[in-house]
């Protein structure tokens, strides 16, 4: 992008504020969204918010087993996909194998666009 060194110097100081601990822990209560960081996390504003929803607590605590989704343009319909193999398995309308195989062809086809 270009800007100004002022315009530069400015989101500098801005994303410098809005990441340190204490505001990304007041970001993080205000929200209901996780801190941006580790010690936000240890923060008296986010234990306290730990403490009064469990949910949120047991959320958090699996994050160290999360994993992005991929970065690929044909996801939403590859995971589309996938939820509707795994809707026909539940509901006795295909058998494993069968919506395996049909969710592989379906994602393939994505993947190349068609």
């Amino acid at each position: 992008f270009k800007s100004t060194p002022e315009k530069q110097l400015a989101a500098w100081l801005f994303l410098k504020w809005f990441t340190e601990t204490d505001q990304t822990a007041k970001w993080s209560a205000m929200t209901g969204y996780f801190p941006m960081r580790k010690s936000a996390a240890q923060s008296d504003v986010v234990q306290k918010q730990m403490a009064d929803l469990p949910v949120y607590k047991k959320a958090f605590d699996f994050l160290p087993y999360a994993k992005s989704e991929p970065n690929i343009s044909s996801w939403e319909a590859i995971r589309n996909i996938i939820t509707d193999a795994i809707t026909a398995v539940v509901t006795g309308k295909m058998t494993p194998q069968a919506a395996l195989d049909d969710a592989q062809k379906k994602a393939e086809s994505a993947m190349a666009g068609q």
